[in-house]
């Protein structure tokens, strides 16, 4: 609750443009995670949760340009093994608890999903950046 109205306070929750990051590696720089995001599409702002004492809590809200993108985020990197961790990329819309029908309807299919993420695993990094990077021309 605290996480969602913290973005809220930044106006990052009340459109349908932003995604919750969940599930990142603490040791890892946000900048990396954002350009990581970017990668599907242009972010209009990014936010880590972090401690009173700065450090990271595991988790953000990225807000694309359009709806769309996040979707596309959803679809691309839910699930995926980011910097070492399975990250968990979801819609904020409707509390975060369950995504609307439209971003519902917009999911692969399990099958897919798993024969992608078999292929990412085999990826460098230089690799993933390259297929998310074509991927948001989709």
């Amino acid at each position: 609750r605290r996480a969602r109205a913290a973005a809220a306070s930044r106006g990052m929750i009340s459109n349908r443009s932003t995604v919750f990051v969940g599930n990142i590696a603490f040791d890892v720089d946000e900048n990396h995670i954002k350009r990581v995001f970017a990668l599907v599409g242009p972010v209009k702002a990014f936010w880590a949760a972090r401690e009173k004492d700065g450090q990271p809590k595991g988790y953000a809200f990225c807000e694309y340009t359009s709806e769309e993108h996040a979707i596309a985020a959803i679809n691309c990197l839910d699930q995926q093994e980011v910097f070492g961790r399975r990250i968990k990329v979801d819609s904020t819309h409707g509390g975060g608890k369950k995504m609307d029908s439209d971003v519902a309807n917009a999911r692969i299919g399990a099958d897919t999903k798993k024969d992608i993420e078999n292929a990412l695993k085999k990826l460098t990094t230089a690799e993933l950046y390259e297929v998310v990077s074509e991927m948001k021309m989709l």
